[in-house]
């Protein structure tokens, strides 16, 4: 991002976690440790930032207008021609032309699908995700909580039938959790 010059956008609405804490769901105990600070920089050569995504996209969106990029909204993809150069067709029928695709069309990707060859529709995994943000300034009413919001850091609770990760974003202001878990299984 850095690199991209998108960092100066971005770093200002992004948390630097320590580290990965693996914890024991039953008590919180720390189970493992991998710290990012100063490791991550030594390793990498920058920081390991958390995002939300929005900043993320902003922080994107600001940066490509500012290098000329053309954005057209409401441009749905119907079609990718991947030979060179590349072509994306719209809703409509209009054609672009590029020096680049960037296939980020989500769950039901048109482009990936045109990539790979073949339809390729979501599919289920049996899995549950749950996600709730809570304001930091609340969990630090709460002399427990205070570890989690002063020291930024990405924390694993480990369960058998799942697990939760939690970290701060939007500049420290929001703690982020994700609750992922296997459905419980239907009575008949």
């Amino acid at each position: 991002m850095k690199r991209w010059g998108v960092g100066p956008k971005l770093e200002k609405d992004c948390v630097n976690p320590k580290g990965f804490i693996l914890r024991g769901y039953q008590t919180g105990n720390v189970l493992s440790e991998v710290n990012l600070i100063p490791d991550g920089v030594t390793k990498y050569g920058y920081p390991y930032w958390h995002a939300h995504r929005a900043d993320f996209h902003k922080a994107m969106l600001e940066r490509a207008i500012e290098l000329g990029v053309q954005v057209h909204i409401n441009s749905q993809v119907t079609d990718v021609d991947f030979n060179f150069p590349p072509k994306v067709t719209v809703a409509g029928g209009k054609v672009y032309t590029a020096d680049l695709v960037i296939g980020c069309d989500g769950l039901r990707s048109i482009c990936r699908e045109a990539l790979v060859g073949h339809a390729d529709p979501p599919h289920e995994t049996g899995d549950i995700a749950y996600r709730i943000l809570v304001p930091a300034e609340d969990m630090k009413r709460h002399e427990e909580l205070h570890e989690f919001v002063e020291s930024p850091a990405i924390n694993f609770w480990m369960g058998p039938d799942g697990h939760a990760v939690c970290y701060l974003l939007k500049g420290g202001n929001l703690y982020n959790i994700v609750l992922l878990c296997l459905p419980l299984e239907s009575s008949g």
